[in-house]
């Protein structure tokens, strides 16, 4: 149970990390209700990019501090996606083989391991594989158009 001295509002204060209280975005409880090691999930709003995110206050408090989510790369954002990627790698020709019906480049990060549909922009056959098959240092590619001995993905149309 915290108290008037061991809350995490004071902790913020003592330990100079009041960018916490500052991206605090929980308006139902104030930060001096939890202690700095709480398990509770609370929302917090990046002061740096706005991005908004859940996270457990003792995630936030300990040595292994975690950050923003988004400005460290690990969630889709619209700076930070598949398609962004593609364009700062010249991969181009990738997002022209895209051939998801329901969801678009931007809705994955470059290494992601979902298995997503494309279509050859050579011979145009389609096949699935996963995102990051795609976006590896030695990608693979469409398996009608692959040399020999290289594993192809998952074929869906002839």
């Amino acid at each position: 149970m915290p108290t008037a001295t061991h809350n995490f509002e004071v902790y913020c204060q003592k330990a100079g990390r009041e960018e916490l209280l500052g991206e605090w975005a929980d308006r139902s409880r104030r930060p001096k209700d939890f202690t700095p090691g709480s398990d509770a999930k609370v929302p917090w709003q990046c002061g740096e990019c706005g991005w908004g995110w859940e996270a457990l206050i003792n995630n936030r408090t300990s040595s292994n501090r975690r950050g923003c989510p988004a400005c460290a790369g690990k969630v889709v954002t619209p700076t930070n996606n598949l398609a962004v990627w593609c364009g700062e790698n010249g991969l181009q020709d990738l997002l022209g083989e895209w051939a998801h019906l329901d969801k678009a480049p931007e809705d994955f990060m470059p290494a992601s391991a979902a298995k997503v549909p494309w279509q050859c922009g050579q011979c145009g056959w389609g096949w699935e594989a996963s995102i990051r098959d795609r976006t590896r240092s030695s990608p693979g590619g469409c398996p009608k158009c692959n040399p020999p001995g290289r594993k192809p993905g998952k074929v869906i149309s002839p």
